[in-house]
């Protein structure tokens, strides 16, 4: 994964922003439509990670090295490592995420100390079951790889009333909740959450002698 070029001042401002918009998709949606339950509990009780990596291509080794570095940090239970350079499709990186869950637990002698989950801005509006739907609940504004401790899952079920069915009906929870704001209201908002498009590169200025450019060359066979 090759680091940005952004100058300091540009990569602070680039952080800062990320982690703005970050906020807004925490406590609009998924707090404030209790897409996850716990959500709220953990940001607000230090055990939400955030890290916002200044990164423009994937690297699984150095992303599960990073991971691999936030193992001993028992104080967390969630992480979020937000790419806001990052320009990758939806299914490129959901691809790119399971090589990343293969490296992370590859030679280990312990159990993995996190689940790795795929967020991205293109997720798809679908929601024709909550089993489908929980992918458009993970439209974040930027490309971002979840971090869940399996002991906090863990945790979760054992103060449910129905242990194995947690996740289902935490799934068919957040159907309902987004159905009942209307699922293009949702889809609005989490657009309006994303980071403005890259300017276009400016053209270039008219040549002064007033020469003409060579037409390029079509790609077409001859």
């Amino acid at each position: 994964m090759l680091p940005s070029a952004e100058s300091p001042s540009d990569s602070t401002a680039i952080v800062s922003e990320a982690l703005a918009r970050n906020d807004r998709y925490l406590r609009e949606f998924i707090e404030g439509l209790h897409i996850c339950p716990y959500a709220r509990g953990c940001r607000e009780e230090g055990r939400l990670h955030r890290q916002v990596l200044l990164d423009r291509t994937l690297d699984a080794p150095r992303v599960a090295g990073l991971i691999r570095e936030l193992d001993a940090q028992d104080e967390i239970e969630v992480g979020l490592l937000i790419f806001p350079l990052l320009r990758v499709e939806a299914r490129a990186f959901e691809r790119f995420i399971s090589e990343l869950r293969t490296r992370y637990a590859a030679d280990r002698t312990t159990p993995v100390g996190y689940f790795i989950v795929a967020f991205h801005p293109e997720l798809p509006l679908q929601m024709k079951n909550p089993d489908v739907a929980v992918r458009f609940m993970r439209r974040s504004p930027d490309p971002t790889i979840q971090l869940v401790r399996p002991a906090a899952i863990e945790r979760a079920r054992q103060g449910a009333r129905d242990p194995e069915a947690l996740s289902r009906h935490i799934a068919e929870a957040g159907l309902r909740a987004v159905l009942a704001v209307g699922a293009e209201r949702v889809a609005s908002l989490l657009s309006s959450l994303r980071a403005p498009p890259e300017p276009s590169a400016p053209s270039p200025p008219p040549d002064p002698s007033g020469a003409r450019s060579p037409e390029p060359r079509s790609l077409a066979p001859e």
